[in-house]
């Protein structure tokens, strides 16, 4: 099949679209970093790393409800263990753990001292004053280690990082109330400009009148055939006086 001069041209002008994208990203430049409060960073691009200041949790705490013990005391079941207190989450404990002892504890507390094991409530009798523990429980079940989540030191997020609400939140739970980051471009100086060149484009374009030809055309036809430089509603009230005549 021949091919045109000017299709060849065309064609030879023509770029790939990873092209078309590589000369467009090599004009683009990234907006400045800048402070923005956490929550209205959600979506946006990270421009910083992000390094732990602390453990995260910061102690040894309860992954359920249940009994803070040793496991030597919970090895075998049944077992009956004292219970010698209780701690709910946001309490410091009082006192230890020691052998044959138990202390009731609820997920997220932190655990006493000698206790290395958590047995859930659901293996238990659940009693106050003394607990049978009904299921053998392995060293160091249920129980969360200081640091477990993040570590002190530890480099947690990545400059360039799209900001989701996981990573939001990972920032929120390090206590971060403002973060660096990319803010969204302004699209209202933008549209100003768009703005006026569109009423300048309007005001350089005078109406015109219809070339003559097209007039002689209507008037032998009698239609409403629109000319390009001739507006409809120009037309349609020449169309409708006619009518009226």
């Amino acid at each position: 099949m021949p091919v045109s001069t000017s299709s060849a041209r065309t064609a030879a002008r023509s770029l790939s679209v990873d092209e078309a994208l590589e000369r467009i990203l090599a004009r683009v430049r990234p907006l400045a970093a800048t402070p923005i409060a956490l929550l209205d960073a959600l979506g946006l691009v990270l421009a910083e790393d992000v390094v732990a200041d602390r453990d995260v949790p910061p102690f040894r705490n309860s992954a359920m409800d249940g009994y803070a013990v040793r496991a030597a005391d919970v090895a075998t079941a049944p077992a009956k263990l004292r219970v010698t207190g209780e701690i709910a989450a946001g309490m410091t404990p009082t006192g230890g753990v020691g052998a044959g002892e138990a202390m009731r504890i609820m997920t997220g507390a932190p655990l006493p001292d000698g206790a290395d094991t958590v047995v859930r409530v659901e293996d238990t009798d659940n009693r106050t004053d003394t607990v049978t523990i009904t299921a053998a429980t392995k060293l160091g079940t249920s129980v969360r280690a200081a640091g477990e989540d993040l570590k002190e030191g530890e480099t947690i997020l990545r400059s360039g990082t799209l900001l989701r609400a996981a990573e939001v939140g990972v920032l929120a739970t390090l206590g971060r109330s403002r973060v660096n980051a990319i803010p969204r471009p302004s699209s209202s100086s933008s549209t100003r400009t768009s703005g006026r060149a569109r009423s300048a484009t309007r005001t350089a374009t005078p109406c015109r009148a219809p070339p003559a030809r097209w007039e002689r055309r209507l008037s032998r036809s009698g239609s409403c055939a629109t000319p390009p430089t001739t507006s409809a509603a120009r037309c349609a009230t020449r169309q409708s006086a006619r009518t009226r005549s």
